[in-house]
Order: C-alpha cells, then structure tokens, then sequence
C-alpha cells in the first residue's frame, strides 16, 4: 500500500516536473526567436559542443552516483535482513573490568 502511494507521489511528481520544463522550454525558444543574434553579446553566447558535452558529462557523474547510493542504501537492507535471518541469539556480552564495577 505505501509503496503504491510513493509510486503514484513520484509519478505526480515527474509529471509535474516535466509539464513546467516543458513550459519553460517553450516560452524561452518563443523569447530567444524574437531576440536578433546581432544583439546578444560573444560572451553570452557559449559554445554549444562543449556546453552539450560539460552536460553529458554531468549528467553521467551524477547517474554513476545515484547508482553508487542505490547500491549503499541496498546493501544497508542486506545487512539488516542478514541480521533477521539468524537464527542464533546474539552471544552474551562478558563481564569486563569496567562493568564488574
């Protein structure tokens, strides 16, 4: 049940995201068509190879990451379920020195 709630919560959400994406593409190509290349400054008009390359390259260290923290966060649930598994109580804790006191 709370799975099905986060599924249709994450899906709303990209839903979201997307459609004001979407917007934004449209009114800024409607804004920049209107706005003569003669006008706009060398230094605000940024290679499009390499900015499309620097995004690329962003874009894979950030799925290399989110794929490193899906790996932690599973293995954080292996542990936990590993420790469920045993059938063994854990050993009793020996007396030290400093709990005989």
């Amino acid at each position: 049940m709370a799975t099905d709630v986060m599924t249709a919560a994450n899906e709303s959400t990209l839903k979201a995201i997307t459609f004001a994406q979407d917007q934004f593409l449209k009114a800024y190509k409607n804004i920049a068509s209107r706005v003569p290349t003669a006008m706009t400054p060398v230094w605000l008009m940024p290679d499009p190879d390499r900015s499309r390359e620097a995004i690329e390259r962003a874009f894979e260290f950030q799925s290399q990451l989110l794929e490193a923290r899906k790996a932690f966060a599973l293995g954080l649930l292996d542990v936990r379920t590993a420790d469920e598994d045993d059938d063994e109580p854990p050993a009793p804790k020996k007396a030290t020195a400093a709990t005989k006191k």
